[in-house]
């Protein structure tokens, strides 16, 4: 029987990709911030997939995270796992394949980003959301524009979303994890969709076991 839920948890989405052999992470943090009725944690875990694949929000969230992305990577699994107060086996959802983008990659650590914050002007409110960059010239004038522009910007707007439970008995609360701090997060309020490219080193070691 799977745990169950409380206000105050905090859920862990990863988004687990592939490109050119190498493993790609995407995370996104949610807080339960309200519960009306009983309800256990991989409820909550298959409410937060199927808002992601849902026709709530349109383009749908995964949709929009897939407009982003060159077709030579592949969304293969995302992973959600209950984190804090108490650390949970994760739950897999299967992927839903190839990047959408029109435009080819072939620099796998070749990035662009969202940048997600809180209120406060602290380092604790501010977080980054990192992708591969679909172009088959990412370093050309070290910009994003026109229609890949669109498609960050478009995917920014689902990162400050909050995600309501079925049946409305709850919600969840997009937000920045702070694991030492007290309170140990911080709402998101604000994502902006930067215009730079980025160079990403990857580091994939105990992810979710």
């Amino acid at each position: 029987m799977a745990a169950p839920a409380a206000v105050g948890q905090v859920y862990l989405m990863t988004l687990k990709g592939t490109m050119d052999g190498q493993l790609i992470l995407n995370t996104q943090h949610y807080l339960l911030s309200n519960l009306t009725a009983p309800y256990t944690i991989d409820d909550v875990a298959n409410d937060i997939d199927a808002w992601w694949r849902s026709l709530i929000v349109f383009p749908t969230p995964y949709g929009r995270y897939l407009f982003c992305l060159p077709p030579e990577y592949n969304h293969d699994q995302t992973w959600i796992q209950c984190i804090d107060p108490v650390r949970y086996r994760k739950k897999v959802f299967g992927g839903l394949g190839a990047g959408q983008s029109i435009n080819s990659g072939k620099w796998a650590n070749s990035g662009q980003t969202i940048t997600r914050r809180g209120d406060l002007a602290n380092r604790a409110n501010i977080g980054s959301f990192h992708m591969v960059l679909p172009s088959t010239d990412p370093g050309a004038g070290g910009s994003i524009s026109g229609l890949a522009l669109a498609a960050l910007s478009n995917m920014a707007d689902v990162l400050k979303l909050t995600i309501p439970l079925a049946g409305a008995i709850g919600t969840m609360e997009p937000v920045l994890y702070h694991r030492q701090k007290v309170p140990n997060f911080s709402l998101i309020t604000q994502t902006v969709a930067q215009t730079t490219v980025r160079t990403m080193h990857r580091r994939t070691v105990g992810l979710g076991k």
